[in-house]
C-alpha cells in the first residue's frame, strides 16, 4: 500500500541530489543507425564487432526491426498458420541477435564528467563495443540498459550494439515478454541517448518503508579516483508539510553508503484504497 509513496520519494531524492552538483546533460543518438539481423549467431564468431566491418542495411532509431521491414513478413497465402490466428501477429516478426551500428562524438566539455550510454525499452540482452572494445551487457525487460563511457576520450566513436531479444530464461507468459501485448521487437524504443553527469553520482537508492522505523539507504558513485565528503539533501513531500534535512556523506575511491533514518519527517501518510 506504500508503493505510490515510496515511488515518488525516490525521483524526488535522485533528482535533487544530481541538481545539487550540476544538471545532467544529455545527447541523443536518435536518428539513422546501421542494422544487420544475425539469425544463426554468427556475428560474434565473424568478428561483426570490427569497426571497419559496414552493415548494408539501416534502421531509425528509436524504434523496432518491425518498424523497419525486416525479418520474416506475416502471409496470408498461401494459409494463415495457426500461431497468426492464436493472437496478434506482427507483420515482420524477427527473433534472434541483431546488430546496430553508428559513429558518436563525445564533446570536449564533457571529459571530465561520467558519461553514459541510455537504452530504453530493450528486449531482452544487450551488449556494447565501443572501438571494437566491449564496455557492457545488460539484462532486463523492465528497467533501462546504462553502460559507462566515461573511459572514452573527446571526439569520434565507432559504437556497436547487439541486441538479442532471444528468451533468456524462463519467466512463463509473463506480459513484457508475450507477442499478445506488446510483442518481442527487437530495437531500442524509448530514448537513446549519451549523458554526462559529475564524477560523483546517486548510484542506487533503497527505501525500507517499516513503518515503525522509516529509513533510506543511498549508494554513492564515485570515479573522482578521490576519497571525499559533502551534503546529500533528502527533501520528504506527502505529509501535513514538507520536511528537509541535510546529512553529511563520506566516500573513498571506491564510493560510499549513507543509511538515513527517515524519523525527522514526522508520521508520514500510507496510500490507501479508499484515501489515495
Amino acid at each position: 500500500m506504500v508503493k505510490i509513496r515510496i515511488h515518488g520519494f525516490i525521483l524526488l531524492l535522485g533528482m535533487l541530489f544530481s541538481g545539487s552538483m550540476n544538471a545532467e546533460e544529455t545527447r541523443s543518438l536518435a536518428g539513422i543507425w546501421q542494422i544487420r539481423l544475425d539469425p544463426k549467431d554468427l556475428g560474434l564468431s565473424q568478428n561483426w564487432l570490427d569497426p571497419q566491418t559496414r552493415f548494408e542495411q539501416s534502421i531509425s532509431l528509436p524504434g523496432t526491426t518491425d518498424q523497419a521491414r525486416l525479418g520474416t513478413p506475416c502471409r496470408a497465402e498461401p494459409e494463415i498458420s495457426k500461431t497468426g490466428l492464436a493472437g496478434l501477429t506482427r507483420k515482420f516478426s524477427y527473433i534472434g541477435p541483431a546488430w546496430y551500428r553508428r559513429t558518436i562524438e563525445i564533446p570536449k566539455e564533457w571529459e571530465e564528467k561520467r558519461i553514459t550510454l541510455f537504452l530504453e525499452r530493450v528486449i531482452w540482452q544487450s551488449r556494447a563495443w565501443l572501438d571494437g572494445k566491449e564496455i557492457g551487457q545488460q539484462n532486463s525487460l523492465s528497467t533501462p540498459h546504462e553502460f559507462d563511457l566515461s573511459s572514452a576520450g573527446p571526439g569520434k566513436h565507432d559504437l556497436l550494439l547487439r541486441i538479442d531479444n532471444r528468451q533468456q530464461f524462463d519467466v512463463g507468459r509473463a506480459h513484457a515478454y508475450i507477442e499478445d501485448t506488446q510483442s518481442i521487437w527487437n530495437g531500442v524504443v524509448g530514448k537513446i541517448e549519451l549523458r554526462a553527469s559529475p564524477l560523483i553520482w546517486i548510484d542506487q537508492v533503497h527505501l525500507n518503508p517499516d513503518p515503525a522505523k522509516p529509513s533510506v539507504e543511498i549508494r554513492i558513485g564515485n570515479r573522482t579516483g578521490k576519497a571525499g565528503s559533502g551534503n546529500l539533501l533528502l527533501h520528504i513531500s506527502g505529509g501535513n508539510s514538507p520536511s528537509e534535512k541535510s546529512v553529511p556523506v563520506k566516500w573513498d575511491v571506491q564510493g560510499g553508503t549513507v543509511t538515513q533514518p527517515l524519523d525527522f519527517a514526522g508520521k508520514l501518510p500510507v496510500w490507501s484504497e479508499f484515501h489515495p
